[in-house]
């Protein structure tokens, strides 16, 4: 995933599956330099929510699923103009 060049990833920890798995993902992701983070966690968990915005999770989205297709593709659209706004900014500097 290091190796990797990606300005945005989507993970979702919603699952009580491997949580510890998909929190240490998360954690690595977030140290990336230049990435947008998006989580989509559980509905009504305050304390998963806490922990994503203290990793700096650019968007942390509770109970969000494959029916949010279209709430999402803005959110997408939404994450473009920010990238291309931070672009800007460091190609002045």
């Amino acid at each position: 995933m290091r190796e990797s060049r990606f300005e945005m990833a989507w993970l979702d920890v919603a699952s009580d599956e491997n949580v510890a798995d998909h929190q240490s993902l998360c954690r690595t992701v977030s140290q990336l330099p230049d990435v947008l983070l998006a989580i989509c966690g559980p509905k009504d968990s305050q304390a998963e929510e806490i922990w994503a915005r203290q990793l700096g999770t650019w968007l942390y989205l509770p109970g969000a699923s494959a029916e949010d297709r279209q709430e999402i593709g803005l959110l997408c659209e939404q994450a473009l103009l920010t990238l291309q706004g931070k672009q800007k900014v460091s190609s002045r500097n």
